[in-house]
């Protein structure tokens, strides 16, 4: 992110990530330059980030956590991790192996996380927009 979307972003009350998870999006498409498919990658990402981690500690508390590990497995999002999950018990699923490689605490949490992002108000919006409804997987 450059200066000038954070600054963009500011002006629309975008401070920090949790204002990025319940941020009107429409809003947000209208009165920034920002492009949409962007904003809603911020926004995926956020809600992520808000469930994995504390905001207060910054990039450092990123570093540390669960989200750090499943990146490196390309979850991303929170629209990466609730697919995963939908998959997971799937016979032949790359994901169902994920627990070998996260280990057992780590995938507990990450699969309370997986459910607990479907109440964010903004994860019906983001999956919408990626074409997905609350009952696929």
């Amino acid at each position: 992110m450059t200066v000038w979307h954070e600054s963009r972003l500011e002006e629309e009350g975008i401070e920090n990530v949790a204002n990025f998870t319940t941020a009107d999006v429409v809003d947000l498409f209208l009165n920034t330059k920002v492009p949409p498919h962007r904003i809603i990658e911020w926004v995926d990402q956020a809600i992520l980030l808000t469930y994995l981690c504390d905001d207060m500690e910054g990039a450092h508390a990123i570093r540390n956590t669960e989200f750090a590990v499943i990146r490196g497995y390309g979850l991303r999002t929170a629209t990466n991790l609730w697919l995963a999950f939908k998959e997971v018990s799937k016979d032949g699923s790359p994901f169902s192996k994920l627990s070998t490689l996260v280990g057992d605490n780590v995938m507990e949490k990450l699969s309370c996380v997986a459910r607990s992002i479907e109440i964010n108000p903004n994860f019906a919006l983001v999956l919408a927009w990626r074409g997905l409804s609350p009952t696929d997987g």
